[in-house]
């Protein structure tokens, strides 16, 4: 399974919001994306905690919809646009 790395994330994001992908990139909470892209992947004792697909997407878009959510008092109309565009 191919899982996809931030910079295709962000390639998705200038696309959705329009912003550039040096502005994007920029952003101060760029790790909290990087953490949730990884989050599918996750694994303990050689065994995956996310071994089937709806998992994998499912603990992608909590964590994406949380980290908006913890950041929506200060996020830009911008990062809003990101956060709903991930879960269509």
């Amino acid at each position: 399974m191919s899982y996809p790395t931030l910079a295709e994330a962000l390639m998705v994001a200038e696309a959705v919001t329009g912003l550039d992908l040096t502005t994007l990139s920029r952003s101060p909470r760029i790790d909290l994306l990087d953490s949730a892209l990884h989050a599918p992947q996750a694994s303990f004792g050689g065994q995956e905690l996310h071994p089937e697909f709806i998992d994998k997407t499912a603990v992608l878009d909590g964590l994406l919809l949380l980290r908006q959510m913890a950041g929506s008092a200060a996020a830009s109309p911008a990062a809003k646009r990101i956060g709903t565009s991930s879960r269509i």
